[in-house]
């Protein structure tokens, strides 16, 4: 795999590097942005892509989107900073044709 993710925060989207040839990538903090939250009800949506040269790049995961004032609340309550963050991704039919995770 050729992995890379894709961040959209409001009508901003942010994609990181590809990690090539790679099933474990990880992503070094110089491979970051910043987005600008103009609202807390703003939806955090972020997706593993896997990067394809001579086709469509296929879905690799997602994360649940999350509410930034969710998000808040949730780091306060873990005392967590943003970098200690784990998100679960899923990947199954329901994904690939709403976009959305499956519901628990």
């Amino acid at each position: 795999s050729d992995p890379y993710v894709t961040v959209q925060l409001g009508n901003t989207t942010w994609k990181s590097k590809v990690v090539h040839k790679n099933l474990n990538p990880v992503w070094s903090d110089e491979d970051a942005t910043m987005l600008l939250v103009s609202e807390a009800g703003q939806l955090l949506a972020i997706k593993v892509m896997d990067e394809d040269k001579y086709s469509a790049d296929d879905l690799l995961g997602v994360a649940k989107p999350w509410k930034i004032s969710d998000l808040i609340e949730e780091l306060s309550k873990t005392g967590a900073s943003c970098k200690e963050v784990e998100l679960p991704l899923w990947l199954d039919s329901d994904v690939l044709h709403a976009g959305q995770p499956p519901s628990a």
